[in-house]
């Protein structure tokens, strides 16, 4: 640490006491949704990580042994994804947290802000996080409603190598789309080109840098059109959609500008090497050779690893807390086909945290079974993978059925016979599944499957999407009636219009949604459901018969073969 604070004095007094350079070189690297990867260990299966910021500390510490001019920055998405800041955002949140500690030892120069940095809300990515950096959150475009005023830092300047550098930071404003409005309530995303025609001005006018960098946590495809509409970057970095993209784009003045984003989750690191040769008005002629450079080649930092082998043990040691036992296996790719005793296990803690009358859940987790018998924290982060709220809804009888009915349209096939598909596929011209590298593209993605409890009510995937959900009353015997008005709980994931079921198949807008909340839980799901299984300790799961899929004879021969099709790619 003390080496690497070395060479940034170093490169200031060196920028401070000469004029600007003739000519030199500048190594831009990128890190981008992390999601948590920030130490060399899998929590899960309790190996060693296949990649992890360890492997990207040892290639960048190798570029500034070797005196390159080094900048390195994170798109965002950093602080979320792992059992470890699981751990830190909800257990430890007092002590000192594991993303600032590594991405402090790491030397980042600037980071920039995710939605799943956002989703935790104001108390975490105002109150805490800027505290956890040494470096400044840039985010230009995130205005604080109540000033005014960025709710980050709009921008950094980093010196490095004699040249001054401005680092501007853009998010995607589409992150409303996906998260409950309850965690942005204080913010108003501008539109990504006003927010970088002013910045690039302003920075311009007072900074007078060298070079303009944009970080943006944005899809690339929206990077494309946001530089068709301003000027004034030299290179861009960013992430957000997972994708590897490494181009050159034309913005609006016709200039071809840098794009790279490198794979997630250190799986490689973004690389822009840059020459700049200064012209007669004072200027820099900038040439960038850029790449997207693969981490799994690089042995992980002895250092880092050793630095923070402590903080291995201590999560590893939470994560083997017992909470109880489970009777029987867990099957969670059940819950892609029909009803599962996982997915009957979210509704009775749902059902049991909010007192709700009914419960609406989606299938989140498709990794291996778990056994019967002790059932610890570990086992509870393959089972529940996101980090939702519940929300408890008044809903009227009519809406829940939409809310069915949109589901199982995205869910299930119109089958015609017991040979033919359950599952609803994504197919092409000739009627074949379409395959994608991460298996069969499904018509909605897995996470977003979803069932009812607290109702009892068949599936008749013989009809047509819209037509498939009959609702023949209630689980504990009462008259279910369209008209009346249940209390029903959810995550805030499906409240807000994930998978559509809200927005699509019921007309909600944010307004809506929250004007129907009774309650929120003030803990996540993952909190309520170690809860729930610590109070009842030995868990005989409730083999609950709220729904099924008929024509039933179909269901039987169709279930078996379309687990066996998927088990293979959805892990």
């Amino acid at each position: 640490m003390k080496r690497l604070v070395y060479v940034v004095l170093l490169s200031v007094f060196a920028f401070a006491s000469c004029s600007k350079p003739e000519e030199g070189e500048l190594t831009i690297l990128l890190t981008t949704d992390v999601h948590g990867l920030v130490l060399p260990y899998n929590f899960l299966s309790k190996k060693p990580a296949e990649v992890s910021q360890a492997n990207v500390h040892a290639y960048v510490d190798q570029l500034r042994q070797k005196g390159e001019n080094v900048i390195l920055l994170d798109a965002g998405d950093m602080a979320e994804g792992q059992p470890s800041t699981y751990y830190y955002n909800n257990v430890a949140n007092k002590d000192e947290h594991i993303v600032g500690r590594t991405a402090n030892y790491m030397g980042y120069d600037a980071l920039g802000i995710g939605e799943n940095d956002i989703q935790f809300g104001e108390k975490i990515y105002k109150n805490r996080m800027p505290k956890w950096f040494e470096s400044p959150i840039v985010c230009a475009n995130a205005i604080d409603i109540r000033t005014g005023k960025p709710m980050f830092q709009p921008y950094a300047i980093v010196k490095r190598g004699g040249f001054k550098v401005a680092v501007i930071g853009l998010t995607s404003p589409n992150m409303r789309d996906w998260l409950t409005p309850i965690a942005y309530e204080h913010i108003h995303f501008e539109e990504l080109d006003e927010a970088a025609a002013k910045w690039i001005a302003e920075v311009k006018a007072n900074e007078k840098p060298d070079l303009i960098i944009g970080l943006f946590h944005i899809k690339s495809s929206t990077v494309k059109e946001l530089l068709s509409k301003v000027s004034g970057f030299d290179l861009v970095m960013c992430g957000q959609d997972h994708v590897g993209f490494c181009d050159y784009v034309k913005d609006a003045s016709g200039k071809e500008i840098a794009v790279v984003q490198p794979l997630p989750r250190c799986e490689e690191v973004g690389q822009a090497k840059l020459h700049l040769k200064k012209r007669a008005d004072d200027t820099y002629d900038i040439k960038s050779t850029i790449e997207r450079v693969p981490m799994n080649t690089v042995k992980p930092n002895e250092a880092y690893s050793a630095t923070f082998n402590n903080e291995i043990a201590r999560i590893n040691n939470y994560l083997d807390e017992p909470l109880g036992t489970f009777t029987c296996d867990l099957i969670p790719q059940d819950g892609l086909v029909g009803p599962s005793v996982i997915v009957n296990a979210i509704h009775e803690m749902q059902l049991w945290i909010s007192g709700a009358e009914v419960s609406l859940t989606n299938f989140l987790a498709t990794i291996d079974n778990v056994p019967a018998g002790q059932f610890t924290m570990r086992n509870l982060f393959n089972v529940y993978k996101f980090e939702n709220q519940i929300w408890t809804m008044r809903m009227t009888g009519e809406e829940i059925h939409q809310f069915l009915e949109h589901a199982y349209g995205l869910q299930y096939n119109t089958m015609t016979g017991p040979d033919d598909h359950l599952i609803a596929y994504e197919l092409d011209s000739l009627g074949n599944i379409i395959m994608s590298d991460f298996g069969p593209e499904l018509k909605t993605v897995q996470y977003n499957y979803s069932c009812a409890a607290g109702i009892r009510y068949t599936v008749d995937v013989s009809k047509p999407a819209g037509e498939r959900v009959e609702i023949i009353g209630m689980s504990n015997g009462q008259t279910f009636d369209p008209e009346a008005e249940y209390r029903v709980a959810m995550n805030d994931h499906q409240a807000v219009g994930g998978g559509g079921h809200t927005t699509e198949g019921l007309h909600w807008n944010d307004s809506i949604a929250l004007s129907r909340i009774i309650a929120l839980s003030p803990n996540d799901i993952r909190m309520n459901f170690s809860n729930y299984i610590r109070m009842r300790v030995r868990i005989v799961p409730n083999s609950r018969d709220d729904w099924q899929v008929i024509p039933k004879e179909w269901f039987d021969a169709a279930a078996p073969r379309e687990k066996k099709f998927l088990s293979k790619y959805l892990k």
